[in-house]
Parts: C-alpha cells; structure tokens; sequence
C-alpha cells in the first residue's frame, strides 16, 4: 500500500497502484480507520496520527454543510413562492412563516432544525 502526504498529512491511498512520491506502508497501516479520519491523520515517524481538533473541525463543517443543505431543500422552496401564494396567507399563517424562515437562517449557529409549521404539512 502506498500513501500521499501533503504538509504532514495523509491526502490519499491506494491499495494497488501508487503516486508519484508516495510513501510505502503495510497494508494494514490505517487499520479501522474510516475516510474521515483519515483524512485528519498526520504521517509522523512512520505512524498515522489521528489530528483530534482537525478531526471535530472536519465534523463540524460537514455538519454546517448538511444543515444548509436541508434548509437549501426544506425552506427556500416554500419562502421562494410567489406573492399570489403569500397573500392567501393569514396574519398568524404569515408571522408563523416569517419565525420559521428566521429559525432556519439561524440554523448554523444554534444547530437546530426548525419544526415546519403544522399547516405546512398539509
């Protein structure tokens, strides 16, 4: 098994084959770990070193991404509808709307996914 460093950390392997400038390791050098730790592993004396803070930090972006996601599929295409739609609405109907929609840009700073108003689900 060969694996490529870049600044100290694992970028990639390759069970067959190899990169130019790979390092050559046993083939059971990264043991259990998945992808993701992989990923935040530093090559160091020969062993794979798991970078614990990079590791949260690769989490936690993926965990934003995920959560945008969401609100890219959940949220913008109900808010994204057209003024005809929003005057059918009533005042409390509309201020609902309005509290969700603002729940859900916020989603990235308190990580939690807005209950969609129950007359949204009909």
């Amino acid at each position: 098994m060969q694996i490529q460093v870049t600044d100290g950390y694992i970028t990639g392997y390759a069970q067959t084959g190899g990169f130019v400038d790979g390092i050559e390791v046993p083939d059971d050098f990264l043991g259990e770990m998945t992808p993701e730790e992989i990923r935040c592993c530093r090559f160091e004396n020969g062993a794979a070193v798991l970078d614990e803070a990079r590791f949260l930090q690769q989490q936690q972006t993926e965990k934003l991404e995920q959560l945008r996601e969401m609100r890219a599929n959940e949220c913008f295409p109900i808010v994204n509808r057209g003024q005809l739609w929003y005057d059918r609405l009533t005042a409390e109907q509309k201020n609902e709307l309005d509290s969700w929609y603002q729940s859900w840009l916020d989603v990235t700073q308190t990580l939690a996914i807005p209950a969609k108003p129950e007359w949204l689900l009909l």
